[in-house]
């Protein structure tokens, strides 16, 4: 009955993982725009979100008192996004959101959190991560190498905990893992692979193609499901699995810089904001690493057969999800 009600459970999981919406987290994006006239300052901003049933968004800005709505459109962009743009223009006492509060509705409501980035006109550029219990965000006058290295730690956790495909990978690298040693290497091969493209994509070295990448992700991960079906005495991966780790690293490091071009790099601090996104990512990786052992240890103690029954079905799992994401994204990157 126990092994039953723990298949039952890794199968919901799945299939809620299936169906994670594009835009994970929110991100609501403002830009301040050339100044009209001397008393008011105008601004663009786009909020993309997950949608309600009904197409609406599940989020909604908050603005300061001083800021007039003069245009808003929405847009279906995904099956569950929702893109809207606003065009503000506002009266502020020192012509800047500097000191202002920004807010964003709904999280309470949706368990769910929202990067906010500020692009002001003088190049300052300022992101916080909003979530159920810090809804709003003062913009600051500036950014010091604190607020950076908070900022751009916390979105590289919001990132890597809400990319279930990255996520999956790292389980079905534990899955292959024999021993402390291997677990070690194994990490920190994956790690420098993810850390070197993430560098090289963001500082421009080379372009992005995001459609691809996301498909070769997914490939990746059955490549890691079809090696996992194998006996392990067979190949090298499973004796040096840092070798498959090492180099799809630097696949989905790909990814994870898709991701912060999307949200962007304060110009004055690019090197400190990539370093602190990274360990984000690192602290996010190594918690979802934390909760897997200690569900390990749980089947463990209940049931050697929990043990074997949930790797077979997990492999499967890897395996089915890969396929799906693959002809979803695969569709997708043709079109």
């Amino acid at each position: 009955m126990k092994i039953t009600w723990f298949l039952v459970a890794l199968f919901w999981i799945a299939s809620d993982f299936g169906y994670c919406h594009e835009f994970a987290p929110s991100l609501l994006k403002i830009n301040e725009l050339p100044q009209v006239t001397e008393e008011r300052s105008r601004y663009s901003a786009v909020l993309k979100t997950p949608s309600r049933p009904d197409g609406l968004p599940m989020l909604t800005p908050e603005w300061p008192s001083s800021c007039e709505t003069d245009r808003q459109t929405r847009v279906q962009a995904a099956e569950a996004t929702t893109v809207s743009n606003f065009l503000l223009s506002c009266s502020f006492t020192n012509q800047s959101l500097s000191g202002e509060t920004i807010g964003v509705k709904g999280l309470g409501d949706t368990q769910t959190s929202a990067v906010v980035i500020v692009n002001l006109r003088d190049s300052r550029r300022y992101q916080e991560v909003l979530s159920v219990g810090k809804s709003k965000f003062v913009v600051p006058h500036r950014m010091d190498v604190f607020s950076v290295l908070t900022a751009y730690s916390k979105l590289g956790i919001t990132h890597i905990l809400s990319g279930i495909d990255h996520l999956m990978f790292v389980f079905g690298l534990m899955l292959l893992i024999v021993g402390v040693k291997q677990l070690v290497f194994t990490i920190t091969a994956f790690t420098i692979g993810h850390s070197i493209t993430l560098a090289i994509i963001t500082l421009g070295f080379i372009p992005e193609s995001s459609g691809l990448i996301e498909f070769a992700i997914a490939l990746s991960i059955f490549f890691l499901a079809i090696e996992l079906s194998r006996d392990s005495e067979v190949g090298n991966l499973w004796r040096h699995p840092w070798l498959l780790a090492g180099g799809f690293g630097l696949l989905h490091g790909l990814g994870f810089a898709g991701a912060l071009l999307e949200f962007g790099l304060p110009q004055e601090s690019i090197f400190l904001s990539l370093v602190a996104f990274n360990i984000g990512i690192e602290l996010g990786q190594l918690s979802f690493m934390a909760l897997i052992f200690i569900l390990w240890f749980m089947a463990k103690s209940a049931s050697l057969d929990l043990i074997r029954y949930s790797r077979q079905v997990s492999i499967y799992l890897l395996g089915g999800l890969s396929v799906m994401w693959c002809i979803e994204r695969g569709m997708h990157w043709l079109v």
